[in-house]
């Protein structure tokens, strides 16, 4: 099955990626809970490549290294975690994450002369962290016609590409790289984000007395409860104070209702503080008053904005 698979590949890495991707574009699947057992005369990883062909990490990173390693390709079978569930970051851009036994899981390192063992992921549902390229067209061979790699020029260290480990009193933490560490904000666009949040508080402000009855009656129309009422009554007050038509010191919401209507030529407001005042002082049921109150509550504070 692994000469198969690689008939046409002529590197180690071409081989390899060859090997990783046949568990993925073939009918294996991965299943944790109905997994086939070997009995006494049955091989694992035969039994998973030609039978079954359903398992979980165990199954596709064994297999992978069988097939490997048929090809002279050194290969090692890793058993770890997984990069478990983000919880919070710390100073410095530490990031803690919780692992725990679901975590678990195994994987394929391979050999690459100049590189090192390099991380692979056979197992159908996970994803490679590590990244590697290698210089393919670098492929020589020597007299006893065995192929050997020679490293790709320039390769920065493996190492720098994966995340650091902190072993602390707490558990496991993981240190990513500061992103934001070359990241820097001249005076200049500090200054034009400080004047564009002003000029949007501004715009904000001035238009308050058109927006405003919008979001009121979003809020306040379709509640059905025993303080609704009283809120959208003081919203409207307080709209109607914006205009210009300020409640003054001392006069009653009876006086301030007639003074309103006078400027609008109705009796609306009148109306509304009649039911206000019995929702209020009466201690009738504020639900019950609202309910019948609110259309004439959003014509009011809809001509008051107008």
């Amino acid at each position: 099955l692994a000469a198969e698979i690689t008939a046409d590949k002529t590197n180690r890495y071409d081989k390899v990626t060859a090997v990783e991707r046949y568990f993925k574009d073939h009918s294996f699947v991965y299943d944790t809970q109905n997994v086939a057992v070997p009995g006494k005369n049955d091989d694992y990883v035969d039994q998973f490549l030609f039978e079954t062909k359903s398992g979980y990490c165990d199954n596709f990173s064994t297999s992978m290294i069988v097939l490997l390693r048929s090809l002279d390709i050194p290969a090692r079978w890793v058993k770890g975690y997984t990069e478990g569930t983000y919880q919070e970051t710390l100073d410095y851009n530490r990031r803690i994450f919780e692992i725990t036994n679901n975590n678990a899981h195994s994987w394929v390192e391979v050999y690459f002369p100049g590189h090192g063992w390099i991380s692979f992921e056979p197992t159908k549902g996970f994803s490679n962290l590590s990244s590697f390229v290698y210089n393919t067209s670098a492929t020589v061979n020597n007299q006893n016609n065995q192929e050997t790699e020679t490293p790709a020029p320039a390769q920065e260290p493996l190492e720098d590409s994966l995340p650091e480990f902190d072993q602390g009193a707490t558990g496991t933490t993981t240190t990513t790289p500061d992103l934001f560490k070359n990241f820097s904000v001249s005076f200049k666009d500090v200054f034009f984000i400080l004047l564009s949040l002003v000029l949007v508080v501004y715009v904000f402000v001035k238009t308050r007395l058109k927006w405003f009855p919008i979001a009121a009656i979003l809020l306040y129309k379709y509640r059905r409860d025993g303080i609704v009422y009283f809120k959208a009554y003081q919203s409207l007050l307080k709209q109607l104070e914006r205009t210009g038509l300020k409640r003054q010191e001392g006069q009653t919401l009876r006086e301030y209702a007639v003074y309103v209507d006078r400027f609008y030529h109705s009796n609306d407001m009148q109306a509304l503080t009649r039911s206000y005042e019995r929702a209020l002082y009466r201690k009738d049921n504020a639900e019950t008053e609202w309910a019948k109150s609110v259309e004439l509550w959003e014509n009011l504070i809809k001509k008051v904005s107008s």
